[in-house]
């Protein structure tokens, strides 16, 4: 019983923690946009995640290995520190690829150098290959961080500067400026 009691007020006090994504519906499907890895940090390789569910009659996973299309591309920017309107500095990733062990979930990597608001572009085409389910859909939305997020109910973090720790470098860590081939 205590611990049912401490996760609810973990989700009551702390919602963000489930919420590291925002939700969008667009036509027959939802489209659920973030960083793969949250927080996001400063340096620390991300990726922007992405899944794919048909919404269309019963729920349904895009699955690209299954047939579905999913033919995205996958743009990046820096807005700023605090700017939750980004301007069209668009920096293209990789094409998105399907996750290891998922069915509706893509990444394309990038790394965060600045603190402050990023915002993904996500443009293609998305069809389901049952000829009963959703139509196909053209799609080109803009997901931004925190406060720039669309959805009243979700959103995925803002890149954070992360907490140095204070004390004497190791010697072979970064911060010693030296590099130890034994690790």
């Amino acid at each position: 019983m205590f611990f049912f009691a401490l996760v609810l007020t973990v989700l009551f006090f702390f919602p963000q923690l489930t919420q590291a994504h925002e939700r969008r519906i667009i036509g027959q499907y939802q489209i659920v946009v973030g960083n793969h890895s949250e927080p996001a940090f400063v340096f620390i390789p991300n990726a922007a995640d992405i899944f794919i569910t048909r919404i269309a009659g019963v729920d349904k996973p895009i699955n690209a290995r299954e047939g579905d299309i999913v033919d995205l591309e996958l743009y990046v920017q820096f807005c700023g520190k605090n700017n939750f309107t980004c301007g069209n500095n668009w920096i293209k990733l990789e094409d998105p690829e399907q996750a290891r062990g998922t069915e509706n979930r893509y990444n394309s990597y990038y790394l965060p150098t600045q603190p402050g608001t990023y915002a993904f572009r996500v443009k293609g085409l998305i069809a389901d290959s049952d000829p009963e389910g959703a139509a196909s859909l053209e799609i080109e939305e803009v997901f931004v961080c925190g406060e720039g997020s669309l959805s009243s109910d979700s959103q995925f973090g803002c890149v954070e500067k992360p907490l140095a720790v204070p004390g004497p470098a190791i010697p072979g860590s970064v911060r010693s400026g030296q590099i130890n081939p034994n690790l």
